[in-house]
């Protein structure tokens, strides 16, 4: 259904302006913009013996702090970006769904490489009302991590001066380190505060400051990456550049990506499949993001072998973002700098619609439809059917930007990631701005700051410590804080659902509404209770809920409304393991079944081989596996393989919790089908007396040969009164899960196209062979 749009679209744009321009640039950069750069700072030079240990230690000063400046560039403003001591709150990476998380990474096997989103998709992909949301952090929120990175780092460095004990010093400390980090305009300045006294020959000397300016200039690197990133959020470049690829690359042919709006007349029919389509729009991905360029950069390039009046020529200009004007790209250096933009291969989300299950079809009409209904019809009629091929894509995906220079003495690198979006073909721009299919509201577009200096008090598994930062810098994480548990304690226990067994450090998550989640901590075993436990005060809610979650295991929801000073024991929680399986799949083929009926021979239905057989060398087979949820609260779980000729990899593995599964299976040959030429029979007899007569006057349709190359030919469907039981007891033995899916005969005639559509009357036909089984 399509809905129509409200007539305050001059609102709408006023408040998108307001919302994304004041929150992201004004809300983000107003602490940044009116900082007074700091003056140097002097620190008197130690005399006489205690000279060498000032020295010494300003040199692990510029040590330690480098190591903290490097180690925030790697992670967008982050030194630690999976640990909450150091984002002030928890960020969700999977690497597996980088559109559902709050970051993506540079090696999917590598947690550490995480880089949070500096402007993204908050909501999940299904929404129609859609909120976007940033982890950028502060300039006050980055020098806060640096402080702490050198308070527990710089011992390391130092080594208690044991390098010089046989020099004869005494050196001994009266306070421990205490950071004062400031990011200036074209240095970080650090200051500790670390009281000693140093002896040597008697002689006493106390120091209580040092300071080492450190030459990277870390505030314009920020700045030119919040320029990208106010760019992604005020033109949504990527998501309009996601469009173009789409519009460039798509085509009636299997080989190509579906496209947007293409019309055909005639009995061939084009069909794709989302995996397919998928791994052909990630591959473009990777080829085209790192086109982009910034002008002014020093790897900025001009295209002067190719016409700017080409296709190619005008991407190759479109490319190129003008940022800034002469003078910022001056006092930025923007001329010693790189910026590249990288698309690494981490999944896409894409679903396109319209569909069904994996195979995407256009819809065929035409006269005389006959029994092959809406979306095949007119094919056997002699009146070519028209063909409409129109589409629409969702796509989310990552792309990590790095701002570089490589001047000898000055190298450093900065990276961050931003997220490109489209829903229903448009840019989310012009979603929010109510250009979208459906009524815009000014409330949709909410945008969260995650500033680590919050206020909230936050435990951190890592290091089991708790965390307190004190309010700085512009925040609208106010819900986390610890100030705001008002309610009573909240207690539950977690456990392992086939087991039965205590399930410890089980990750607990408070959510409520639009507010940002709020990492609470993780339970922990009670050696006096046997038990592990969970319990908190938490922020007053209704109508919230816990996020409970623990590796191998099925995310859990809890419903919960909390109220002020309400103390509720939620019981025992049992989580549900999920299982490694190795899988296989084999094909049984469909062949028809002939008797003679007087002299003639006909085809009176169906039969199937009576044992399977591997795939061809040219098969290809997507098969997902969708758990069937019965309540909102359940965690949706799917998982897809490839098999046969398109597989990536020798993988042969899912990973499935117990449940009630739809199973969808397409099946692709790569040696394709053909409909002979004039296979079929047309009365065009229009003189009126056909039907006493018969027909005198006949067309044969098609005129020529239909060739299909990749033949949608079979599969396999389990769904709604078909769907399939995998039980614990099952997924917990050390079988294999074999698949199996059906091969439908060849086609004779037009009248063969609807045939590929029966897999699931099969599955329901044979389902005692067909269902899936542990081997």
């Amino acid at each position: 259904m399509v809905y129509t749009m409200s007539n305050k679209r001059g609102q709408v744009t006023i408040f998108v302006i307001i919302g994304i321009l004041i929150v992201l640039i004004i809300g983000l950069g107003i602490y940044t913009a009116t900082r007074v750069t700091e003056e140097k700072v002097i620190i008197p030079q130690l005399q006489g013996d205690a000279g060498p240990i000032q020295l010494y230690i300003e040199a692990c000063l510029n040590e330690v702090g480098t190591q903290g400046l490097n180690e925030l560039g790697m992670h967008g403003g982050y030194i630690y970006p999976t640990s909450p001591e150091y984002t002030g709150t928890r960020l969700i990476y999977d690497p597996y769904e980088p559109s559902e998380s709050d970051g993506t990474q540079l090696d999917i096997k590598n947690l550490n490489s995480s880089i949070p989103y500096w402007y993204y998709f908050k909501s999940e992909q299904q929404c129609w009302h859609c909120q976007f949301n940033t982890n950028m952090p502060t300039l006050n929120s980055m020098e806060q991590q640096l402080n702490k990175y050198i308070n527990k780092n710089l011992g390391l460095c130092l080594k208690n001066f044991s390098s010089f004990e046989d020099q004869g010093y005494i050196i001994k400390e009266l306070n421990s380190v205490s950071a004062d980090t400031k990011i200036a305009e074209s240095t970080v300045n650090f200051m500790i505060n670390y009281s000693i006294e140093i002896t040597r020959n008697r002689e006493l000397t106390k120091a209580d400051l040092f300071y080492k300016e450190v030459n990277i200039p870390l505030k314009k690197y920020y700045t030119i990456a919040r320029n990208i990133t106010a760019l992604q959020a005020n033109t949504g470049f990527l998501d309009a550049f996601t469009l173009y690829l789409i519009g460039q690359y798509s085509g009636l042919d299997f080989k190509k990506l579906p496209p947007i709006g293409e019309y055909s007349s005639g009995y061939t029919t084009i069909f794709w499949s989302k995996t397919s389509t998928k791994m052909n729009f990630e591959s473009l991905l990777i080829s085209n993001i790192p086109l982009f360029r910034i002008n002014g950069t020093s790897n900025n390039f001009n295209i002067t072998r190719v016409p700017r009046t080409s296709v190619a020529g005008r991407m190759y200009a479109g490319m190129i973002l003008h940022l800034m004007n002469i003078q910022e790209q001056k006092d930025l250096n923007l001329d010693t700098k790189e910026v590249n933009f990288i698309y690494l291969g981490q999944p896409t989300y894409m679903n396109i619609n319209p569909s069904d299950g994996e195979l995407v079809s256009p819809s065929v009409s035409g006269k005389n439809m006959g029994d092959l209904g809406s979306t095949t019809g007119g094919l056997m009629s002699g009146v070519k059917p028209d063909q409409y091929y129109n589409f629409f894509y969702d796509i989310s995906y990552p792309v990590i930007v790095t701002i570089q220079d490589n001047t000898p003495g000055k190298e450093y690198v900065f990276v961050f990631a931003v997220q490109a979006n489209l829903k229903q073909n448009k840019r989310m721009r012009d979603w929010i701005e109510g250009n979208g299919t459906i009524d815009w509201s000014r409330d949709y577009v909410k945008m969260n700051i995650n500033d680590p200096s919050g206020g909230a008090t936050l435990y951190d598994p890592i290091s089991g410590e708790n965390y307190t930062f004190t309010q700085s810098g512009p925040t609208k994480k106010f819900f986390c804080n610890s100030d705001q548990k008002l309610s009573g304690e909240i207690k539950l226990r977690t456990y392992d659902s086939i087991t039965s067994q205590s399930l410890n450090e089980v990750t607990v998550t408070h959510n409520c509404g639009n507010y940002a989640s709020c990492y609470l901590g993780i339970s922990q075993y009670n050696s006096t209770f046997d038990e592990s436990i969970f319990s908190d005060k938490m922020p007053l809610c209704a109508g919230g809920y816990l996020l409970l979650e623990k590796p191998d295991y099925l995310p859990k929801r809890i419903p919960l409304t909390t109220n002020y000073e309400e103390n509720n024991n939620l019981g025992a929680v049992y989580l549900e393991p999920i299982f490694t399986k190795n899988v296989t799949l084999k094909k049984f083929m469909i062949q028809r079944d002939y008797k003679n009926i007087g002299p003639a021979t006909v085809a009176v239905g169906y039969k199937m081989s009576n044992s399977f057989e591997e795939l061809g060398k040219n098969d290809t087979v997507v098969l997902r596996l969708t758990r069937v949820i019965n309540d909102v609260m359940d965690t949706p779980w799917s998982q897809t393989i490839i098999f046969g000729k398109d597989a990536m990899n020798n993988k042969t593995q899912l990973m499935l919790p117990a449940g009630r599964y739809d199973i969808d299976a397409q099946l692709m040959d790569y040696n394709g089908v053909v409909i002979p030429k004039e296979c079929k029979a047309v009365c065009v007899d229009d003189s009126g007396w056909q039907i006493i007569t018969g027909c005198t006057e006949y067309d044969y349709i098609p005129p020529e040969d239909i060739h299909i190359d990749v033949a949608m030919w079979g599969g396999i469907s389990f769904k709604n009164t078909t769907q399939i039981f995998i039980s614990e007891n099952d997924l917990m033995s050390n079988k294999t899960l074999e698949f199996y899916i059906v091969r439908m005969p060849n086609p004779r005639c037009l009248d063969d196209m609807n045939e590929p559509q029966m897999t699931g009357y099969f599955a329901n036909k044979y389902r005692n062979i067909l269902s899936p089984k542990f081997v």
